[in-house]
């Protein structure tokens, strides 16, 4: 169906309204009446030529959205520039209470790849007026990153898709907002941890381990359990490295307890493949460092993102 393409009204180009003030309605409207009758019923309605559709209508509000959903969700993922335009922090708090009922909505937003959303809900800690403070959109958007966190893994490579070069130089801004002016913020934090996971490219977490020293040393608290981001084992040697060598120069929050995981991983776990050059290299660290206990008697991560230590008998019995 083509539909009116006026300034001020939804198009197939332009389906998030021109005008702020229109959000607040429109996302009441949605969320009042989508559910799946809606949703078919509005798909007929656009199939139907003879049907009045007058841009502005309440019915065509609530129909082209519901309609639009079941295709192609990606309008709804609003970027830096339109969410900076909204007109209040109610309107911004309604948004992302939408995006949030709408991944939960069974199939609205398959046909956007998760990268995507990732980008465009990540995109709300960029906005100048800092609305992540805001304990209301906090919420929601920690109930957003738990979201994120079920899924198996995301593809990256998609988040190309969605006006950035590469998620890369996106996750590279989002690191350097976060230094400036993140106030160690829990829930950035998590965002900040989430494609640190080892099964994600190497980039990620050289970036954040290399260039990004800071926001590593502004990692205090994480609203991410860091099991979720300690899941997979480190196989790059030159990370391992890293590892060691920041435990050495007493590096704290977050980052400790990661490197203290992946290090004792590496030096206890047998079923990982290692060169003993390497190992005498990370046992030389740990020895100079004053985490050395720690390492050796590292039993995992708590609820609370806190290690968790054996006792001394445990940690002889495994030959720690």
């Amino acid at each position: 169906a083509v539909v009116s393409t006026q300034s001020g009204h939804y198009g197939r180009g332009n389906v998030v309204p021109d005008t702020p003030s229109v959000m607040p309605l429109f996302i009441r409207e949605f969320e009042r009446r989508v559910t799946r009758r809606v949703i078919l019923k509005s798909q007929r309605y656009w199939a139907t030529p003879t049907t009045t559709k007058e841009p502005g209508d309440r019915a065509w509000v609530v129909g082209r959205a519901a309609a639009r959903s079941t295709l192609d969700g990606s309008w709804v993922l609003l970027r830096k520039e339109q969410l900076m335009e909204l007109a209040s922090e109610e309107d911004l708090s309604q948004y992302l209470r939408f995006v949030e009922f709408l991944v939960g909505l069974p199939g609205a937003l398959n046909s956007v790849p998760p990268a995507i959303q990732l980008v465009r809900v990540m995109s709300v800690f960029q906005v100048p007026s800092q609305p992540f403070l805001i304990r209301g959109v906090s919420v929601i958007l920690g109930n957003l990153l738990h979201y994120f966190t079920s899924i198996p893994k995301i593809n990256l490579t998609h988040a190309s898709q969605s006006g950035y070069v590469s998620f890369y130089d996106f996750y590279n801004t989002f690191c350097e907002t976060y230094e400036a002016e993140g106030y160690c913020d829990a829930v950035f934090a998590g965002f900040v941890l989430l494609p640190t996971r080892c099964d994600y490219a190497l980039t990620y977490r050289r970036l954040l381990w290399v260039e990004r020293v800071e926001t590593l040393r502004m990692l205090r608290v994480s609203e991410l359990s860091l099991s979720h981001v300690l899941r997979y084992p480190e196989s790059d040697a030159d990370m391992m490295t890293l590892y060691a060598s920041s435990l050495k120069n007493g590096i704290k929050g977050l980052g400790r307890v990661i490197a203290i995981h992946h290090v004792h991983n590496f030096l206890f776990n047998p079923k990982i493949r290692k060169e003993q050059e390497l190992v005498d290299l990370v046992k030389g660290f740990v020895t100079e460092c004053a985490d050395e206990v720690c390492v050796r008697r590292y039993g995992g991560v708590g609820k609370d993102n806190k290690i968790i230590l054996k006792s001394e008998d445990e940690a002889m019995e495994t030959g720690e």
